[in-house]
């Protein structure tokens, strides 16, 4: 339950969701930040990504040709469905990846009451 809006096109930064049986995994490319720029935070179900700016060095005697890195401050959200466990979420970063790991909870099986 992530939403059409979570996989916008110009969404930053970019994802890949795999769905396991008992857990969703989001690994985002967040190149160039170190661990202590990015934060991933989490309040009334909605999960966020955010990390900040990145100091560049302006050459003034530059002109740029093409310019696609980003290096503004980002910030991407989404909101997790009431099948996910919230409080067992676990999050790595390294070497520019991050990986989220969102357990799923135990799908309630069917049962039969009788009647007496």
């Amino acid at each position: 339950e992530f939403g059409v809006e979570f996989f916008g096109n110009n969404s930053y930064p970019k994802v890949d969701v795999t769905d396991h049986p008992d857990k969703i995994v989001i690994e985002a490319e967040i190149p160039g930040l170190t661990k202590e720029d990015v934060s991933v935070d989490l309040e009334q179900r909605v999960l966020t990504i955010s990390g900040g700016k990145r100091d560049t060095v302006v050459d003034e005697n530059a002109r740029y040709i093409r310019k696609e890195l980003k290096r503004s401050s980002f910030k991407r959200s989404f909101k997790l469905g009431d099948n996910m466990k919230v409080k067992d979420i676990e999050a790595d970063f390294n070497n520019g990846l991050l990986n989220i790991t969102v357990p799923k909870r135990e799908k309630d099986e069917p049962r039969k009451v009788k009647i007496l």
